[in-house]
Formats: C-alpha cells, structure tokens, sequence
C-alpha cells in the first residue's frame, strides 16, 4: 500500500509541476453500508455479509482529486479514493473463508479495505449555455483486502488483491446560473465477471473565481464473481466538500 501511494503522490507531483493551473477538489462523507456479501473460495467457501451477519462500525471517509482542463474540450483527473470499514459480532453459523473454519458464536472483527488510484481523460462532447456533457475513460488501479479474525482461538486469514481495471468516464453539467449547477458524473462498468460503479450527483456554488462549495451523495457499488472470489458491495456516502482552483 505504501508503495502504490507513494507511486501515487510521484505522479501527481509531476502533473502538478508540468501544469501551472489546477484543481483540487476534497470531500469529506459520511457512509452508509447497503450490504457487503463475500464468499472466499467462490464453490468452497460460505456466504459471509459483513453488515448483515456482523455489525458495521460508523465510516467517515474522503476523496481528493486533482483536475487540469486543457483547452476547453479536454480534462485530465487524478483521484485518490480511500476506503475501509470494520465490522464486529459472533457469527450466526459456521463460515468457511478463504481455507480457514470461524466458528458459529465466536466473536469475530472484520476489515475491508478499497482503495482506489485513478487517472481520467474525458472529452467534452456537447455545449450549450446550460448544459455539458462529456465521455471519457479512467485507468483504475484497486488495493483491496478482505480479513476475518477470531478473537478469542486466533483463527485469522486475509484475502489480497491488486488489479487493473479500465472503466468508463462520464460528466453532466446542468447550469442554473453562472455560479449554481447541478452534477451527475462518476465511473462506471459492467462484464461477465463483475460490475464497477462509483456514480454521485450533487449541487455546486461558486463564492468566487478561485473557491467552490459541493454537496450531494454519492453512491459505490460493485464486485466481482469468478472462481476464485465473489465479493459485492454497495455503499452510499452523503457528502460535503469544496474545490480550489490555482
């Protein structure tokens, strides 16, 4: 993880260096679990929710990205996306995850971890007075894990991932005035072996030329069905935020 962030804040150090104008853009949610079901192997193992069968801890998270416009048709993006939830209870029933037996009554703590490293093109396709739209394409790189750990016998197992993932990019800009407008954009996928949706819709307001203030919601759903792992997650954040532009 410290690797790929540190890969991360290199990157962006270069893009920020060659452009002298940008945007950086934070937000600061507050997430509601919708479920999270996994099943680790995907034949062999048993059938888990980590906000069903257990209890999930209240999550707080935050996003930061970093924008350059070029002209006025093209817009680059990189987005950092941390996540994780932790989730605590007994079992209702036996579960096999990932070659390891927890056990029905035990006390069992739970962490997911799903984060994100983006990089965006998106071209803007149509303009008018009120409305933007534009299409893209993000370079989607994932550091994900799941871990079960047994209080109290010390049973433990811990399922990794690192990935790839090419998704599409879309923008919608309804313009109410010059300083207000309504946005729809987010990243989105769907294949025969799994789905990827990080969609939000919220309201902007712009104090000056150089400051913006965001609200909306946001919502993150996906996962994957193959042999080896079915994990599906849904998630969705009510959000407050701000952009500074340079």
């Amino acid at each position: 993880m410290k690797k790929t962030f540190f890969i991360f804040v290199l990157f962006l150090s270069i893009y920020i260096t060659i452009f002298a104008t940008w945007k950086m853009e934070v937000e600061l949610s507050k997430v509601y679990g919708g479920y999270s079901d996994i099943r680790i192997p995907n034949k062999e193992g048993d059938l888990i929710s980590l906000t069903d069968d257990l209890d999930m801890e209240s999550i707080y998270s935050y996003r930061l990205m970093f924008s350059k416009t070029l002209g006025n048709k093209h817009t680059l993006l990189l987005t950092y996306a941390p996540f994780k939830i932790e989730s605590h209870g007994k079992l209702p029933r036996d579960i096999y995850y990932n070659d390891s037996l927890f056990v029905k009554d035990e006390m069992i703590n739970s962490v997911y971890v799903f984060n994100s490293y983006r990089l965006t093109y998106r071209y803007k396709i149509y303009s008018t007075e009120k409305i933007d739209f534009g299409l893209g394409v993000t370079a989607k790189i994932r550091e994900a894990f799941i871990s079960l750990d047994e209080v109290n016998t010390g049973t433990y197992s811990k399922k990794s991932n690192v990935g790839f993932v090419p998704i599409i990019n879309f923008n919608f800009n309804y313009k109410f005035s010059n300083d207000f407008y309504l946005n729809f954009s987010g990243d989105a996928l769907v294949s025969p072996y799994g789905r990827a949706e990080d969609i939000f819709s919220g309201l902007y307001y712009n104090i000056n030329k150089n400051f913006q203030l965001k609200a909306g919601y946001r919502f993150l759903e996906g996962g994957s069905d193959v042999e080896e792992v079915y994990s599906f997650s849904y998630f969705h954040y009510l959000l407050f935020g701000f952009v500074i532009s340079i």
